[in-house]
C-alpha cells in the first residue's frame, strides 16, 4: 500500500495512492449499503482510519438545538490500536463547541474542508499530549447542502495530506452523508407516522355538525370544556359562543338550500383580548340521505391574527421612520417601499405604488448607475451577502440629495428567487460635513489653495508619472516680497485681502493640470507636471510675476506687490520629492537674496558659492537617515515629586552622523518640518517607542510613554486609525501612550484639532498639551479640548525666581487644577526651581535636575534611584 508520506517524496507513485483510496471508497459504499447503524459506522470509521494512516477518526454530527457536535452514538469513534490502552483520556474529543474553534467552523459552514497543526489548539491540549505533533483535518458532512456534521481525522504532521487523498476522502464522507440522512429519513417517517396516529382526534380545532333548526347533532373535540357536555339536541347558541352561534344561525337556512359552503371570520368578544377563529362550513347529507346538515369546522386563530397586527404595528412604525425601507428584485426592479421612499422621492405617499415595477436606477443619478449596477450584481451571483454604497437620489424640486443604501441578498426559502432588502437614508449633511472637513483637511482655509499634505500627494504622484512617461517635473517657491511691511501699515486683514488676490491672479495663468498650494504664511508653492521640455518654463514665469505687479486696492489704497520665485527641475536638478523641494526653497533664497522680484532657476546658480551647499548635504543626510531609520529614541523621565517615582517618560528623537556627530533636535526638527519629513520622522518614532514598550512590559515596566505629534501629523488623513492598529499590532493598550501636541497646534484651528482629540481620547489615549502658555489658549478653549495633561513650557520654570514669572507659573496650575488636568513643569534644572514649583502645587517635574534625557538601556537604573527631597 502507498502511504501518503511516499508521495511526498515519489510523485510518479500518485496513481497508487489513487487506488488505494478508490478501494477505500468502493469498500466504504459495500459497508453503508449494508448497515447505517452504530456497528456499520464503526466499521466505516476503521476503514477511513487504517486506510489514510491517521490515528484517530472521530465522526460528529449537530445536537439540535445547540451548537454542539457531538458523536452520532458512543461506537462512532475509532483509534489506532496503540491508543486504545489511552481511549479514556481522548475524552475531550467528545464535545465540541463551535465558538472555540471559529477558525475552524467558518471554513466547515461555507462547505469546505478544514485544517490546522493540533498544536494551535489550546481547548485540546490533553489530546495534544496524548496524539504528539499531529495534524486535524474536518471535513464537512452535507448532505442536502447545508452542514449536517463532520468527520475529523488526526495524523501525524510528518504525512501531510496529498489533494488525492482529500479529494477522494470528501466522495467517500459524501456517501457516508447520504448514508447518515437516508437513516435519519427512514427513523423521521416511522417517528411522523406515530405522531400521525396520536394527533388524529386530538386537534385543538372543534367540529360541530347541526341540522336545519340549529341543533346540534356530533360535536368533536379534546378541548376540556366540551369532554363533559352532553351537546345532544342542544342549540348552537348553548354550546357555542354567541360570535360564532349567531353567525351559523343567520348562515343556516341559504346554506342547506343551495348545499354550498362557506368561510368565514368569527370574532368572540366575551372574552379579552377578543378570540379570532376561522369556521368553514359545509353543506352534508344525513345518514339517511334525505336532507342535509351543517358540519362547521371550527379553528381558533387568536394567536395568528395577534401575530398579524404585531406584524401591522411594526409596519407602521416602519413608515414613522426617516430610513426607507425597500424591497427590490435580483435585478433591482423595486417591488414594495415604506413612505419614507416618498418622502425622500419629494412625492406623495399616495403615488409610492406607482414607483413598483421600475429599476431603482431610475431616480439616481446616471453617474452612479454603474456602481449600482456592480453592487446588485455582487448580490445576485453570491460575492456577497450585503453591501453598502452611497449615491445620489435625484429630487424634483431640491438639490440632489446623497443617500446610504444598506442592501442584503436572501431568499424567502431555499426554491424562491433571490430578493434584495435595502434601508436608505438620507446623508446629505453628514456628505456635506465630510466634504468640509476635506475640504479643511487639504485646503487652505484663507486662499482655497491646496496645503502642504494635498501638494505633497501631488508631488509625488508627478514624480511617479514623470519616472513612466520620461517627462519633467518644476517645482517653484514664490515669495511675496515686503509682505511684513503690508501687515504693519495696512494691518493684517489687508494682508490676508493680499494674500487671496495675489492666489487668484497666480492660478489664473496656470493650466489646469498645475498646482498651486500655499506653503504658509507668504509663501507658495507652484507644481508644472507632464512637463515635455523647459522651452515654456521661463515664460510661466514671467507670467507669474507679471500678473503678481498688477494693483490690489486695500481699503482704498493701491499696493503694487512684488514676488520672487525660484525654481527647480526633476529630474534634471533632483531625482527626489524632498530634494527637489529643498533646492527650489534655496533657489528662491538666491532670488531674494538678488534684489527680489526676480525669478531664478537652480540650473543657472548650481555653480555658484552663494547656495549654501552643506545646508543642501545636511538635508539629504537627514532624509537617508529617516528612510534608513538611522534615529535613536531617547528617554526622559517625569517624576511624581511626592513620591519620588518615575510616572512616565517623553520619546525625544536623536540624531547621530558619523560625520557630523550628534546634531541637535533644535536643527533637524526644523529641517523635517520644512522638507516634509516630520511625518516619517514621526513614524520613526512612533514604531521605535512600541517596540520597547512590548520590551518594557514583558519585563514589568508600566510606565506610559509620551510621543510629539507635529500638526502635519495630526491632520493626515486616517491618522488615528493607523494609531490604534499599531497600538493593537503589537498587544498594547492606547493608554501606554500619551500624545503631546503643542499649544499652537491645537490653536490652529480649534474646531478642527477638536475633532481629531475628541477620537484620540475615545479611543483611550492620553493627550497632553506641551509648551501650555506660548500660546493664546483662552479657558474656553481648553475646557472645550479633550486634554488630561498640562506642560509648563521651560520659558516658564526658567522665570520662576522673578514675580511676574511666578504668578504666570501659579495662574497656569490653578487653572489646571480648576479643569482637572495633571501638570508637568519642564525645564526644572535645580533643586530650587523645583522647590518653589512644589509651593504652587505642581505634583510633576520633568528637566535635567532629575535626569536628561536617555538611552532605553539606562531606564532600568533610573527607576531605581527615585528622587529623594525633603519637603519639610
Amino acid at each position: 500500500m502507498t502511504t501518503p508520506h511516499a508521495i511526498q517524496t515519489d510523485p510518479d507513485s500518485a496513481l497508487s495512492l489513487y487506488q488505494v483510496y478508490l478501494e477505500l471508497l468502493d469498500a466504504v459504499a459495500s459497508l453503508l449499503l449494508a448497515d447505517a447503524s452504530a456497528e456499520g459506522l464503526q466499521e466505516v470509521l476503521a476503514e477511513i482510519g487504517q486506510r489514510c494512516n491517521a490515528s484517530v477518526c472521530v465522526l460528529y454530527q449537530h445536537c439540535s438545538p445547540s451548537e454542539e457536535a457531538e458523536l452520532v452514538a458512543a461506537k462512532a469513534a475509532w483509534v489506532t490500536e496503540s491508543l486504545l490502552p489511552r481511549y479514556n483520556e481522548l475524552q475531550v474529543l467528545r464535545h465540541l463547541r463551535y465558538d472555540s474553534f471559529p477558525d475552524l467552523a467558518d471554513p466547515l459552514h461555507a462547505g469546505m474542508v478544514a485544517r490546522t497543526p493540533l498544536s494551535t489548539l489550546p481547548q485540546l491540549a490533553s489530546a495534544y499530549q496524548i496524539l504528539g505533533d499531529s495534524q486535524l483535518m474536518l471535513i464537512p458532512l452535507l448532505p442536502r447542502g447545508e452542514l449536517y456534521g463532520f468527520v475529523a481525522l488526526v495524523r501525524p504532521t510528518q504525512l501531510p495530506w496529498h489533494k488525492i487523498e482529500i479529494n477522494i476522502l470528501c466522495a467517500v464522507v459524501n456517501d457516508l452523508a447520504l448514508a447518515l440522512d437516508r437513516d435519519h429519513t427512514a427513523q423521521d417517517l416511522a417517528v411522523n407516522q406515530q405522531r400521525l396516529q396520536a394527533l388524529v382526534g386530538a386537534t385543538e380545532d372543534i367540529v360541530v355538525e347541526c341540522d336545519l333548526q340549529g341543533r346540534v347533532l356530533n360535536l368533536w373535540s379534546d378541548h376540556p370544556q366540551y369532554q363533559k357536555l352532553d351537546y345532544r339536541r342542544l342549540m348552537l347558541e348553548a354550546v357555542l359562543p354567541a360570535g360564532i352561534a349567531n353567525p351559523l344561525r343567520d348562515l343556516l337556512p341559504h346554506l342547506l338550500r343551495h348545499k354550498g359552503s362557506r368561510v368565514l371570520r368569527c370574532i368572540d368578544n366575551g372574552s379579552y383580548p377578543p378570540s379570532h377563529y376561522n369556521v368553514r362550513l359545509q353543506a352534508v347529507p344525513d345518514a339517511g340521505g334525505l336532507q342535509h346538515n351543517l358540519v362547521a369546522l371550527i379553528r381558533d386563530v387568536t394567536p395568528l391574527v395577534q401575530e398579524e397586527q404585531r406584524w401591522q404595528t411594526m409596519l407602521q412604525t416602519l413608515d414613522l421612520l426617516d430610513e426607507a425601507v425597500l424591497e427590490l428584485t435580483a435585478s433591482g426592479i423595486l417591488r414594495h417601499a415604506s413612505t419614507a421612499w416618498a418622502r425622500l422621492r419629494g412625492t406623495p405617499e399616495e403615488w409610492i405604488g406607482d414607483d413598483y415595477g421600475y429599476p431603482l436606477s431610475r431616480w439616481v443619478h446616471p453617474q452612479d448607475h454603474a456602481e449600482l449596477a456592480r453592487a446588485l450584481n455582487q448580490l445576485s451571483h453570491g460575492e456577497r451577502k450585503q453591501t453598502e454604497l452611497r449615491f445620489r437620489l435625484l429630487h424634483p424640486s431640491e438639490p440632489l440629495l446623497w443617500v446610504e443604501a444598506r442592501l442584503l441578498a436572501q431568499r424567502p426559502h431555499p426554491s424562491a428567487p433571490l430578493e434584495v432588502h435595502g434601508v436608505l437614508r438620507d446623508v446629505t449633511t453628514a456628505y456635506q460635513n465630510e466634504r468640509r472637513i476635506m475640504q479643511m483637511a487639504l485646503y487652505d482655509a484663507l486662499t482655497e489653495l491646496p496645503n502642504r499634505l494635498l501638494l505633497d500627494d501631488r508631488l509625488h504622484e508627478a514624480i511617479h508619472y514623470a519616472k513612466r512617461h520620461k517627462c519633467k517635473v518644476a517645482l517653484g517657491f514664490i515669495d511675496l516680497d515686503h509682505f511684513k511691511l503690508i501687515n504693519d501699515s495696512l494691518g493684517h486683514k489687508a494682508g490676508d485681502e493680499v494674500l487671496v488676490s495675489l492666489a487668484q491672479r497666480l492660478k489664473a495663468v496656470l493650466r489646469e493640470e498645475d498646482t498651486l498650494a500655499r506653503w504658509g504664511g507668504d509663501e507658495f508653492v507652484v507644481l508644472l507636471p507632464a512637463l515635455t521640455d523647459l522651452s515654456t518654463l521661463a515664460a510661466i514665469s514671467e507670467r507669474l510675476r507679471e500678473v503678481a505687479r498688477q494693483g490690489v486696492t486695500v481699503d482704498g489704497l493701491e499696493t503694487k506687490p512684488s514676488i520672487s520665485i525660484g525654481m527647480a527641475v526633476f529630474p534634471d536638478d533632483a531625482d527626489s520629492a524632498q530634494g527637489l523641494l529643498s533646492l527650489a526653497d534655496h533657489t528662491l533664497f538666491h532670488a531674494k537674496a538678488s534684489g527680489r522680484n526676480n525669478v531664478q532657476f537652480y540650473r543657472d546658480i548650481a555653480d555658484r558659492q552663494a547656495l549654501d551647499r552643506n545646508h543642501v548635504v545636511l538635508q539629504g543626510w537627514f532624509a537617508d537617515a529617516v528612510q534608513k531609520r538611522d534615529l535613536q529614541v531617547f528617554y526622559q523621565p517625569v517624576v511624581d515629586v511626592a513620591s519620588g517615582q518615575i510616572t512616565s517618560f517623553e520619546a525625544l528623537a536623536r540624531w547621530y552622523d558619523d560625520q557630523l556627530g550628534w546634531v541637535s533636535p533644535s536643527v533637524f526638527i526644523p529641517l523635517a518640518e520644512k522638507t516634509g519629513l516630520i511625518r516619517e520622522l514621526g513614524e520613526v518614532v512612533l514604531d521605535t517607542v512600541l517596540q520597547r514598550l512590548v520590551q518594557w512590559r514583558q519585563r514589568g515596566i508600566l510606565q506610559p510613554v509620551a510621543i510629539n505629534v507635529a500638526r502635519a501629523q495630526l491632520f493626515t488623513a486616517g491618522f488615528v486609525a493607523m494609531l490604534q492598529d499599531k497600538v493593537a499590532q503589537h498587544q498594547l493598550q492606547p493608554a501606554d501612550l500619551i500624545i503631546e501636541i503643542t499649544e499652537s497646534t491645537a490653536l490652529a484651528d480649534v474646531s478642527r484639532q477638536t475633532h481629531f482629540l475628541n477620537q484620540l481620547e475615545s479611543s483611550g489615549f492620553i493627550i497632553a498639551l506641551d509648551d501650555f502658555g506660548t500660546g493664546y489658549s483662552s479657558l474656553s478653549q481648553l475646557h472645550e479640548m479633550p486634554v488630561n495633561v498640562l506642560k509648563i513650557d521651560p520659558s516658564f520654570t526658567a522665570k520662576l525666581h522673578t514675580e511676574r514669572g511666578r504668578r504666570i507659573v501659579q495662574a497656569v496650575v490653578q487653572m489646571g487644577h480648576a479643569l482637572g488636568l495633571r501638570i508637568i513643569a519642564e525645564g526644572v534644572e535645580d533643586e530650587a526651581t523645583l522647590r518653589q514649583l512644589v509651593t504652587l502645587g505642581v505634583a510633576h517635574i520633568q528637566g535635567h535636575w532629575f535626569s536628561e534625557a536617555v538611552p532605553a538601556g539606562l531606564v532600568d537604573s533610573l527607576l531605581s534611584q527615585p528622587l529623594r527631597l525633603d519637603l519639610v
